[in-house]
């Protein structure tokens, strides 16, 4: 990962790096400057990684102490974390729910925030 990011500065030129990664790690996490979130095809974050646990704080789902914030999101946003609790009856998923709001909140922050390119890339 110190590859990747030294990637981004290397030669004196300020570059853009995209990296798909699953699942990351506490440490890689701290690496990232901006995350996008996406969930059944759906943008449920995008933004600073720095703001992303204040962001699902703010919508109600704060990030408990010593937990990895990556897993905290991925729980959060993932379907394959609910619980069937009655097998005869079909509940809509709290993950949707939950994925539901995130993305309306996202919709509205992007509609009254703009976040200009100098202050994402810093």
């Amino acid at each position: 990962m110190k590859r990747i990011k030294s990637l981004d500065h290397k030669y004196a030129i300020q570059r853009t790096v995209i990296a798909s990664i699953h699942q990351p790690s506490a440490e890689v996490f701290q690496f990232f400057d901006n995350i996008c979130l996406f969930s059944a095809g759906k943008t449920v974050y995008i933004g600073p990684a720095s703001a992303a646990i204040q962001f699902f704080a703010s919508n109600g789902f704060p990030c408990p102490a010593l937990q990895n914030p990556s897993d905290h999101m991925l729980k959060r946003i993932n379907k394959d974390f609910d619980q069937v609790e009655d097998a005869k009856y079909v509940f809509e998923s709290k993950t949707i729910q939950r994925m539901e709001l995130l993305i309306l909140s996202t919709l509205n922050w992007k509609m009254h925030r703009v976040t200009p390119l100098s202050a994402i890339e810093e």
